[in-house]
């Protein structure tokens, strides 16, 4: 059990002018927090219309509920540390304008996800970093968006980083488990220019110059099309073995080529791998702690 702690901190207003308090926290119990969250409430929305400001604190008590859930599994030192921490009470402060602006159970429960990220990573600076501009980013983002950024990773970033698929039927099952969540995203052309232009997307050829997604599959999973190399109709017989051996099949041959032509930049990365995690938390998750610890340290 803590106890109360006086520590001087840089506390960041609705203006990112930095104001120095003497503040205490007191962290005995995790809900101990609230008081942080009231602090920096008063300080980001001081002049507020009585009305305006009603809703505000409405949306911050259940954004305030959200991440307290998310906390009580998560040793409460760790907790004290990272709160204690200017770097960490700025994101924090961004994180409670976003969500007290916004009615939204849907940003409040990403935005509250990406916290918990950010209290259990105190120490390494890239993703540290990562983390707190994905906190200002995904307030620019539709639920629409969120799954168009999440099926790019999983059907380029994740499925070019894991080790080949040797038979259909695994593959089938990968589909089925990880993408098929995401896989009603509305094809709209705003969509994929705002992505670009939130900072989540680059045009660089797609993530290694697929076409579709039978590039995809040729580039990194070949031997799902072995003994077609040699046919003239090469084309149409992967297009039939993907229809007649995967649920998504009619639906993956069938995505716009845009998709193919977009490289998810360490923002996006970043935001479509907790919205991955939110949709699927209750199933059989896949290696993201591997595939971070390989894309940060290389």
């Amino acid at each position: 059990m803590l106890n109360k702690l006086t520590h001087t901190t840089n506390i960041y207003n609705a203006n990112q002018v930095i104001v120095n308090h003497n503040y205490e926290l007191t962290l005995k119990d995790i809900t101990d927090i609230k008081e942080l969250f009231n602090f920096l409430f008063e300080a980001n929305f001081p002049r507020l219309k009585e009305l305006a400001k009603e809703e505000a604190e409405k949306n911050l008590e259940k954004f305030y509920s959200k991440l307290v859930s998310q906390l009580k599994n998560t040793d409460l030192r760790a907790i004290h540390l990272a709160f204690s921490d200017p770097d960490m009470q700025y994101v924090l402060s961004e994180a409670i304008k976003i969500a007290s602006r916004q009615n939204s159970s849907g940003l409040r429960q990403i935005l509250a996800h990406i916290l918990i990220k950010r209290i259990k990573n105190q120490y390494i600076d890239t993703y540290k970093l990562l983390l707190n501009e994905s906190v200002k980013t995904i307030s620019k983002l539709t639920q629409n968006q969120l799954k168009l950024l999440t099926l790019i990773f999983l059907l380029n970033n994740y499925l070019h980083w894991q080790e080949p698929f040797s038979s259909w039927p695994k593959l089938n099952q990968y589909l089925n488990i990880h993408v098929k969540p995401f896989i009603d995203f509305n094809d709209n052309a705003m969509d994929f220019l705002h992505i670009k232009y939130c900072g989540c997307v680059s045009s660089v050829g797609g993530f290694f110059g697929a076409g579709d997604f039978s590039d995809v599959l040729k580039f990194k999973h070949a031997s799902l099309f072995e003994g077609l190399d040699s046919k003239p109709d090469e084309s149409s017989d992967k297009d039939n073995l993907i229809i007649n051996n995967l649920d998504l099949g009619k639906k993956l041959i069938s995505l716009t080529p845009t998709l193919w032509n977009l490289h998810l930049t360490s923002i996006g990365i970043i935001i479509a791998i907790s919205y991955y995690e939110i949709i699927v938390q209750n199933l059989e998750q896949l290696n993201i702690d591997s595939y971070l610890e390989q894309m940060i340290a290389s």
